[in-house]
């Protein structure tokens, strides 16, 4: 596998390769791609030849910034006949001013004459000759010294010969010079992405609205490296905008990378509505110093002049964005109310009370609506008493298909019972039940051994419960005593404690109290001191068990043990006192009838309950006897029974018709609802608008304060350094005084070039200086071409923190490591579906690899999807479908005029590679527009068809049209040139067209090359408003193709002649508002929008373009 050092050698040697008509490799005197100016560049007449060759410098200037244009008098002669070449030496910049009135040139040089770049790079190759230390004045002398032929003319020979290229050749020297090459750049060529960046998350803060692609971009920059695939019109502009305000914000120093200066003009229009302009610089010019350091100076006194403001941004665009995400998430739960949505739950409730009791034992939403159908047939056949009483689990049961047996034992059981017993309801057979528990305790032997005791208010129970409760109280006294007792080796008697006690408390001899003492010891090794008190508890507690032992010949005369006093006290607690009396008062008769059916009414009692769910009041004869009558039915319906969920059966037994039921259940969902959701159970569908309309108004004037923030940032670090430089250097550590001195150094630079009009050091000398620290302050965005950045940058690793390539399949990969190797962290933006780069380099029609298509296959990509540009869907359309598998979103205006107009001329004819009819139709109609405030752009598929267009143009209308251009709100461009460029209007003129003889060749000039779908692609989404396409044949004048840009183009004429504009607009992931005059009325949104920002850029892009918003 090839490292990146190899591969950057390859690129090196592909760069080295050039063609022969490249004006710096071999230019013809006498070709029209040269002006010729005598020494003293007088003014020389205006020719048409001559203005058709400034307008191409014209034309580069404008698209990168670039003077193309050098003269040359000194030439080196190579070989001989037919492979001679006459090789510019000495080349020295060049300006040119048109006098319009005299119609004359003026060209002025200006900086110092300069080697040729091939003639250093081909006489170090092919002779090993070095020539870039050769002063400029002798390196005529030295050539002539080694035998080469030299030759001089009277005139100097103007062209556009693009010198500036060959930095691109000296970056790359110096690229493979280096020890080592960045981590950056290892990454891009070899696809090492080891390494994590590990970036600072980015301030949420905005200065211009983002889209949900936007927001994955600034979440994706964080940890690597990043590709943003960028169809034509999708914000691309505004999200890099946005980069580079979170970037500086959080102390970063950018690079924006084009090699269009129109794609960074619109950074930095962008940067400017926020006065941010004055911290980004084009570096563009020819005279790069001066422009730079009177930025600079401006940059300075407006930090001067800022006041120091403490900003209060909170933020709250992120709140309001989480709330109405919020709101979103809930109206998209499938199962938010009783399982089904609150769109659902809206409409299916319209009709239905939602004030019926409420039931917490209901079924979900969801799965009555389920069974609705199923629910009205009971409701009809009046099953719904009987289906609701018995239990789901019985239903489910395989042997259901018998239940009616079981139903006609229950039924006889019943009949034989209230023969005996008064049993029509579930509580008197619960009542019967718990007659025969009780009554069972007669049968009791306990009972009936002491019968006396439980008889209410008899002698024998109240002498129990007297003795019972003396029992107690003795009982508790001896365990208080029991728990603190003295420790005895031997407890004294009554008799012996008496003894003691007389004895301690007489006053002995002694010989008396030792002989006391001896015997005390026997009983006790408690304290002498303590004896008395440990006496006296042991009295007590003797009189405490005589006392027990009295009571326990009370309780044996009542024919009670100790054992049995708590057992018969407790049976006594089982029932009340009046229960008692009750139990007493019974008839024997009925206490032997309820005892002797005990079991069956137990067991009839249980199957009631295992199978139904009977209510107390239920006449369960009555009711057995309408399910018997009924099972049948019921027996039908059992496989959609078991799909209703047992609370759903069950309410069936509570409500009076299907009606009821439904709002009972709806009624109860609703309740929990808004009891878990209080603040949104009062939310209305068309509340959303509020919502977004208030994150739009906060978005406004959050991104404003955003901006104050981003200067106030500058303006602290740039007031922190007038500080610094003002501390006393004792008050300073050593860091600190090297940085002061620094900064010291570097003020002490700048001071003295802002006071100089000229003899400026250059970009990179200042760049290498103390004074890169004030530069990077003041201007920590820079914008540029590959070029400028060789030419102004030294080769420092990360010298950049963020380096963005904006339009990047227009930059080779050759053109873009240097800027790399600078760099930390790279952005890569550009549309793999446009133009590549323009060769200079290559032979023939040999393609280069760009920077996207490398990036593309090692770094992250991220999509833009949403497309802003076309105010119709429809001029998107054919490029949607045809490159971007149809997944750009884009948004209708309210106009619903065809946005596409097909305007065919019929008598149109292509000769001498050029269409005049068809240039005088089109001159005729950018006449009749050309008032309109409306950006217009004119483009011609050919440079020829272009110029026949200009010569057909009236004198009064040019000035008009000049005058446009350069306040850029048109543009007058052949096909290859328009990538970067929009405008309202497109006028694009095919050109090409059946010739005298009737004839249509297929040739198309640069469409019928390797790039021609992308250049179609290209022009076909210019267009904002409207597209006026001008040809001179049909599609049925095509033939089926090889090449495949020339069948696309036939797809072209198809899709402008045969489409038709539906009065429907056609709107965004598939939404499909009503509209109603200029109100769209959207139903359910966020069934399709799920993402709260989503709704926000919706709702947004088509307020600004003329729609009034509803949401149902």
């Amino acid at each position: 596998m090839k490292n990146s050092q190899h591969i950057i050698k390859e690129l090196l040697e592909e760069s080295n390769q050039f063609n022969s008509n490249d004006p710096l490799v071999n230019i013809s005197l006498n070709n029209t791609s040269c002006i010729c100016v005598d020494y003293n560049y007088s003014q020389i007449p205006l020719l048409k030849e001559d203005l058709k060759l400034l307008r191409i410098t014209q034309r580069t200037h404008r698209e990168t910034g670039i003077n193309a244009l050098a003269g040359c008098s000194i030439f080196w002669i190579n070989g001989e006949g037919i492979n001679k070449t006459t090789t510019p030496l000495i080349l020295q910049s060049i300006s040119y001013k048109i006098d319009k009135l005299n119609q004359t040139i003026c060209f002025k040089p200006f900086d110092e004459p300069f080697i040729n770049p091939f003639v250093i790079i081909t006489l170090k190759r092919d002779f090993d000759i070095d020539l870039n230390s050769t002063p400029v004045n002798k390196v005529v002398e030295k050539m002539i010294s080694l035998g080469l032929r030299i030759t001089e003319t009277d005139q100097i020979y103007i062209s556009n010969f693009h010198h500036h290229r060959f930095q691109v050749l000296k970056e790359l020297e110096e690229i493979t010079g280096l020890e080592t090459l960045s981590e950056t750049i290892i990454s891009l060529l070899e696809g090492n992405n080891s390494y994590n960046l590990n970036e600072d998350t980015l301030t949420p803060k905005l200065l211009f609205p983002a889209d949900t692609d936007h927001h994955n971009v600034f979440k994706a920059f964080k940890d690597d490296h990043l590709v943003i695939q960028g169809p034509p019109g999708t914000g691309k502009s505004q999200v890099l905008t946005n980069l580079v305000a979170k970037l500086i914000f959080s102390n970063k120093n950018i690079v924006v990378v084009s090699e269009k200066r129109a794609a960074l003009e619109v950074i930095q229009n962008k940067l400017r509505q926020f006065q941010l302009d004055n911290f980004c610089f084009i570096a563009d010019k020819d005279d790069l110093s001066h422009s730079l350091l009177m930025e600079l100076k401006e940059c300075w006194d407006f930090l001067e002049s800022l006041p120091l403001n403490t900003i209060s941004n909170l933020d709250l665009t992120t709140n309001y964005i989480d709330n109405l995400q919020s709101t979103i998430n809930l109206l998209r739960e499938e199962q938010l109310i009783g399982g089904i949505s609150f769109y659902d739950f809206k409409l299916k409730s319209k009709n239905i009370s939602l004030e019926e009791e409420y039931q917490s034992d209901v079924p979900s939403i969801l799965n009555y609506l389920e069974n609705e159908a199923t629910i009205e047939l009971i409701f009809s056949q009046n099953l719904n008493r009987s289906i609701g009483s018995i239990k789901k689990v019985i239903i489910e049961q395989e042997n259901f298909i018998s239940f009616d047996k079981k139903i006609r034992n229950w039924i006889n059981s019943i009949q034989k019972l209230t023969a005996i017993f008064d049993l029509k309801t579930m509580d008197d057979l619960s009542l019967i039940v718990k007659k025969a528990i009780r009554y069972q305790l007669f049968e009791n032997d306990f009972v009936k051994k002491f019968n006396a005791i439980f008889v209410p208010d008899s002698k024998a129970q109240k002498r129990f419960l007297a003795l019972r409760k003396k029992h107690q109280k003795l009982n508790e006294k001896l365990a208080k005593i029991v728990t603190s007792e003295f420790n005895w080796k031997l407890k004294p008697s009554e008799v012996e404690v008496e003894y003691f006690l007389s004895e301690f408390k007489e006053k002995k001899s002694l010989f008396a109290s030792i002989n006391r003492n001896r015997k005390w010891r026997l009983y006790s090794l408690i304290p002498l001191k303590e004896s008395i008190e440990a006496l006296n508890q042991r009295k007590q507690e003797l009189e405490i068990l005589n006392k027990l032992s009295q009571i326990k010949i009370d309780f044996c005369e009542l024919g009670v043990t100790n054992d049995e006093i708590e057992s018969i006290f407790q049976t006594l607690n089982s029932n009340s006192e009046n229960e008692w009396r009750e139990l007493f008062q019974v008839p024997i008769e009925e206490i032997n009838a309820i005892t002797n059916h005990h079991d069956s009414l137990r067991e009839l009692k249980n199957d009631l309950k295992t199978h139904f769910q009977f209510s107390g009041s239920v006449n369960i004869q009555q009711a057995l006897s309408e399910m018997l009558n009924t099972f049948k039915e019921i027996l039908v319906l059992k496989p959609e029974l078991i799909k209703i969920e047992a609370d759903g059966l069950s309410l069936l037994l509570n409500s009076s018709s299907k009606t009821n039921y439904e709002s009972i259940i709806f009624s109860t969902h609703w309740v929990i609802f808004k009891t878990q959701f209080p603040h949104f159970s009062t939310f209305n569908i068309s509340d959303l608008s509020k919502k977004v309309d208030s994150i739009t108004d906060i978005q406004k004037s959050e991104s404003i304060l955003f901006s104050e923030e981003i200067k106030q940032s500058i303006f602290r670090t740039f007031k922190a350094y007038h500080e610094l430089l003002n501390t006393p250097a004792k008050k300073l550590n050593a860091n600190q005084k090297e940085f002061k001195q620094e900064l010291k150094k570097g003020k002490a630079i700048l001071v003295k070039e802002f006071s100089k009009t000229r003899s400026h050091p250059t970009l990179r000398e200042l760049y290498n200086s103390p004074a890169r620290i004030w530069i990077q302050l003041l201007k920590p965005i820079w914008l540029s071409n590959p070029v400028q950045i060789g030419k102004c940058f030294p080769m420092s690793e990360k010298l950049f923190n963020v380096a963005i390539f904006d339009e990047a399949s227009q930059i080779p990969l050759a053109n873009a490591l240097g800027t790399i190797q600078r760099s930390s962290h790279v952005i890569v933006a550009g549309d793999e579906h446009q133009m590549g780069p323009q060769s200079y380099f290559k032979k023939g029609g040999d393609e280069q690899m760009d920077l996207l298509h490398q990036a593309s296959y090692y770094w992250k990509k991220t999509p833009l999807t949403h497309h802003y540009r076309s105010e119709h869907p429809k001029l998107i359309t054919f490029s949607n479908r045809q490159f971007y598998k149809n997944k750009l979103q884009a948004f209708p205006s309210i106009d619903k005029t065809d946005p596409i107009k097909h305007h065919f001329i019929q008598n149109g004819c292509f000769q001498d590679r050029k269409n005049p009819i068809e240039a005088k139709a089109i001159a005729d109609y950018l006449e009749s527009i050309i008032h309109l405030k409306d950006s217009i752009g004119i483009v011609a598929f050919s440079e020829e068809q272009l110029n026949c267009i200009w010569e057909q143009l009236s004198a009064k209308i040019k000035p008009i049209i000049e005058a446009r251009m350069d306040d850029k709100t048109l543009f007058f461009k052949a096909l290859e040139n328009v990538q970067g460029d929009e405008c309202d209007i497109l006028i694009i003129s095919f050109g090409y067209g059946r010739d005298d003889e009737g004839n249509f060749a297929h040739r198309f000039g640069p469409v019928n090359g390797k790039n021609g779908r992308k250049r179609l692609n290209v022009l076909f989404t210019r267009a904002i408003k409207s597209i006026d396409f001008f040809s001179s044949i049909q599609s049925d004048d095509f033939k089926l193709s090889k090449n495949e840009a020339v069948n696309l183009l036939h797809k072209w004429f198809l899709f402008v002649e045969n489409s038709t504009l539906s009065n429907e607009a056609d709107f965004p992931f598939e939404l499909n508002p009503k509209s109603k005059d200029n109100t769209l009325i959207f139903e359910n949104v966020t069934k399709t929008l799920s993402h709260a920002q989503e709704l926000v850029t919706l709702h947004s892009v088509l307020r600004k373009r003329g729609w009034s918003i509803e949401f149902q």
